[in-house]
């Protein structure tokens, strides 16, 4: 199994980061193949609160469009959590203010 880390998550979105390329490539590879892909909740909130920062990024990803990222990684038939929780839920009743 390969766990998934919020900066490979963040690279793979961004596409002007220096590492998008190679991370986007890698992270459909895992999602496509095999084994299980491991994710972990505070992984996917890293990544949200990551990509929607004003300070981190001058054009932030879009509320509505991080979390159909991290949802659509959720959703993936590879994905395995070891401890689901109620962010799932969460994210569900953000994506639909």
């Amino acid at each position: 199994m390969i766990l998934l880390d919020v900066n490979i998550l963040v690279y793979a979105h961004r596409e002007e980061t220096e590492h998008h390329d190679e991370c986007l490539r890698f992270l459909e590879s895992a999602l496509d193949g095999p084994s299980s892909v491991g994710l972990s909740e505070l992984v996917l909130n890293g990544a949200l609160r990551i990509l929607t920062h004003p300070k981190i990024f001058s054009h932030p990803t879009p509320l509505a469009k991080a979390i159909e990222f991290v949802s659509a990684l959720r959703n993936q038939r590879h994905a395995d959590f070891s401890r689901r929780s109620a962010l799932g839920s969460f994210y569900k009743s953000l994506s639909n203010q």
